[in-house]
């Protein structure tokens, strides 16, 4: 019997190894896309062309680089005699220009033991705007920063009623038309 039982077995083995499989689906085919070309490179990108200094611009720069190579003196000079700075009221930067001459005409006069036309540079730059400032280590500086701490009080001090006919042109805002000083010939920095 147990050969039959193996037999019977073999059998059904036999048989399902006849049974045809499940059909099997095949997904309907899609068409392939066409690879899309590759985009072009991006083009160079030209930066713009650098902004060119106006010439009130230039005579500051000028002026800046004569007062930090220690030449006090030639930079009061450039910088009261650079009327590109001192005419210039249509370019953005002509504010910005004046306030830094004064600045810098102040620094100068102040290495050169000129206390009075250091404070006055101060005074004309606070007329020009009220919000002039330096930064903390100029304010502290012990040539310069209490004259700025002076002409603060004088630019906001009130006016005098009446200006004598013969008033001196040295407080005007405009260096180039004061009357021009004595130079110290003092390089100290």
């Amino acid at each position: 019997m147990q050969i039959a039982g193996a037999l019977v077995v073999l059998l059904l083995v036999a048989l399902a190894g006849c049974q045809s499989p499940a059909p099997v689906t095949q997904p309907s085919a899609q068409p392939v896309p066409e690879p899309e070309a590759a985009p072009p490179p991006p083009a160079p990108v030209t930066p713009p062309p650098a902004p060119v200094p106006t010439p009130g611009e230039r005579a500051l720069a000028d002026g800046v680089a004569l007062y930090e190579a220690g030449d006090f003196n030639g930079a009061i000079k450039q910088l009261r005699a650079a009327k590109e700075i001192w005419t210039d009221n249509a370019s953005p930067a002509a504010t910005a220009n004046k306030l830094a001459a004064h600045k810098y005409l102040a620094f100068s006069y102040c290495v050169t033991k000129r206390p009075a036309q250091c404070r006055q540079q101060f005074v004309d730059a606070l007329k020009l705007d009220a919000e002039f400032t330096l930064t903390s280590a100029e304010k502290s500086h012990p040539m310069w920063g209490p004259e700025f701490e002076r002409a603060k009080k004088q630019a906001s001090a009130p006016a005098p009623a009446a200006k004598r006919k013969g008033s001196s042109a040295a407080t005007t805002s405009n260096p180039a038309k004061a009357p021009a000083t004595s130079s110290s010939p003092v390089k100290t920095p």
